[in-house]
C-alpha cells in the first residue's frame, strides 16, 4: 500500500530544445530533502493530488516592472493579512484550538528582470490543512483574490489580481522551495529564510503533527416539493434531486442552499421535468 506520507515530485528537464516532466515518488519528505540539496539543477514541483489532504497555501505574482520590491513585500504581508481575518470569519474557532495555523512559511521567487522587478511568492501555513485542494480552499482564495485591496495596476495600468486562483485544480503541480523555473536565467529559486525546517514545513502535502483540519461543509437537505418529508435528498458532490416541479424559483433555491452549507462551485443541470442533478467542480 502506498504510504499517507508518499510525496510525488515532478521535474523539469530540456529535451531536444523542449522542457519535459519526469515523474518520482519518494517515501517521504525526510527522503527527498537531500535530492533537493544536492541537484545541481532544482527545477522541482510537488504533485498535489486529487482529494489529497492538503496545507493551505497561496500563489502571488504580479507583471514584471509593475510593482517595486518594498511595494511587493507589503502586498505580500497585506494578504497574509487578510487570509488571517477571513479565516477568523469563517472559522473562528480555528486558532483558538490552534495558535500556530496563523504563522506562514513565505518562499520569496522574486528578481530582477529584463523588464524590470518581477515579485513572486508562496505563501504555506503549514498548520492549517484542507482535506483537498479544490474545494473550500479554492473558493475561499478566489474571494480574496477579488478583493480590490489586493489587486495592482500593472505597467499598461490594467488592475490585476495579486493572487493567483488558478492553482487549485486537482493534481496540481506546485514548485517546491529553492526550486526555479527552468527557463528562468536567473536561476532564482523559491527562497525560503528559517532553514532547513522550514523548507520542510513548506511541503503542501505533507501534513504537521497537531495542525488544524478544516471541517468540511455540512451536507445541505432539499424536500421535495411533491412528496412528504420522508423523500428528502442529501446533496453531495455529484447527486440526483428531486424537486417536483422543476422551475427556476426551485432551480435558485437549491443553489441557494448549497452556497450557504458551504460547497464548492458546481453544476446544476436538469435531467428530467422534475429533476435535477448537481455536480461539483
Amino acid at each position: 500500500a502506498i504510504s499517507s506520507k508518499a510525496l510525488y515530485i515532478a521535474a523539469d528537464k530540456w529535451n531536444q530544445g523542449s522542457i519535459v516532466k519526469v515523474y518520482g515518488a519518494y517515501r517521504d519528505v525526510e527522503q527527498f530533502v537531500p535530492a533537493l540539496w544536492n541537484s545541481p539543477t532544482r527545477c522541482y514541483y510537488e504533485l498535489i493530488r486529487e482529494d489529497r489532504c492538503c496545507k493551505a497555501y497561496l500563489d502571488l505574482e504580479a507583471d514584471k516592472g509593475s510593482l517595486s520590491k518594498e511595494e511587493g513585500e507589503r502586498l505580500c504581508q497585506a494578504v497574509i493579512e487578510r487570509w488571517v481575518e477571513a479565516v477568523t470569519e469563517r472559522w473562528p474557532e480555528c486558532y483558538n484550538q490552534c495558535p500556530q495555523a496563523r504563522d506562514a512559511v513565505v518562499l520569496d521567487g522574486s528578481r530582477i528582470t529584463p523588464k524590470g522587478w518581477k515579485v513572486s511568492y508562496h505563501v504555506v501555513f503549514p498548520w492549517h490543512a484542507f482535506s483537498k485542494n479544490h474545494g473550500i480552499l479554492k473558493d475561499t482564495v478566489k474571494s480574496l483574490s477579488a478583493l480590490q485591496s489586493l489587486q495592482y495596476r500593472n505597467a499598461e495600468g490594467e488592475t490585476r489580481p495579486f493572487i493567483d486562483d488558478g492553482v487549485y485544480s486537482r493534481n496540481r503541480l506546485f514548485r517546491l522551495p529553492e526550486s526555479w523555473k527552468i527557463d528562468d536565467p536567473s536561476c532564482t529559486g523559491l527562497r525560503c529564510g528559517g532553514g532547513l525546517q522550514k523548507i520542510k514545513q513548506s511541503f503542501i502535502t505533507a501534513t504537521e503533527d497537531g495542525t488544524w483540519m478544516t471541517p468540511k461543509p455540512a451536507t445541505a437537505t432539499v424536500i421535495s416539493h411533491r412528496a412528504g418529508p420522508d423523500l428528502r435528498r442529501r446533496v453531495s458532490n455529484e447527486q440526483v434531486i428531486d424537486v417536483g416541479n422543476g422551475t427556476n424559483s426551485h432551480r435558485r433555491t437549491i443553489l441557494q442552499l448549497l452556497t450557504e452549507n458551504g460547497h464548492s462551485e458546481g453544476t446544476l443541470s436538469m435531467i428530467g421535468t422534475n429533476t435535477f442533478r448537481w455536480k461539483g467542480n
